[in-house]
């Protein structure tokens, strides 16, 4: 094992968390910002949702299985094993039953794109790196894991943006006052 293998591991798995606890965090602190987020968070989900209907995908690991790409291989919790964690089995088997046409776009990117861009404003430029990294490093954990291939994790990005402006566009339709910054 390789110490990026547990980054990638750790990076790859936040998506299950980061977004959950942000809405958390909000929930306590902001009630508006909540429900804002909240309704960004579920319209991603619903129109990634829409398109694994209507254009079924295989990811690069699956491609691989089927013949049709050499060398990838479904690398994710592969880190769990490397810092003793017992749950690296039980990660896997969650993975199995998952929707594995689920390649186009990526939700994993999509979320955390998401994250970024709604706490931009909201948080000090000193986390702005971080708020830069997020997204990046969690598209290069889905490309070196075979989770997904650039252009899904691209259009995940798209996604995020898509849905961040239309529900910015509507909020200042309705009058709605503006995001509030969090600094």
């Amino acid at each position: 094992m390789r110490w990026w293998d547990v980054a990638f591991t750790v990076v790859y798995t936040s998506y299950f968390i980061v977004p959950f606890a942000v809405a958390g965090v909000l929930w306590i602190r902001d009630r508006l910002a909540f429900l804002r987020f909240t309704r960004r968070l579920v319209s991603l989900a619903l129109a990634g949702l829409a398109i694994y209907i209507l254009y079924p995908a295989a990811p690069p690991w699956m491609a691989a299985q089927e013949g049709l790409l050499e060398g990838v291989r479904r690398t994710t919790a592969d880190g769990w094993s490397t810092i003793g964690m017992g749950t690296a089995g039980l990660f896997s088997k969650g993975q199995a039953s998952v929707n594995l046409v689920a390649a186009m776009p990526s939700l994993h990117s999509a979320f955390t794109a998401l994250v970024s861009m709604f706490l931009w404003r909201r948080v000090s430029v000193w986390w702005r790196p971080l708020l830069v990294a997020y997204p990046l490093a969690m598209g290069l954990t889905l490309i070196a894991t075979g989770e997904h291939y650039f252009v899904d994790v691209l259009l995940g990005w798209a996604y995020a943006g898509a849905v961040m402006a239309a529900w910015t566009f509507w909020e200042r339709r309705r009058g709605l006052p503006a995001v509030a910054d969090g600094r």
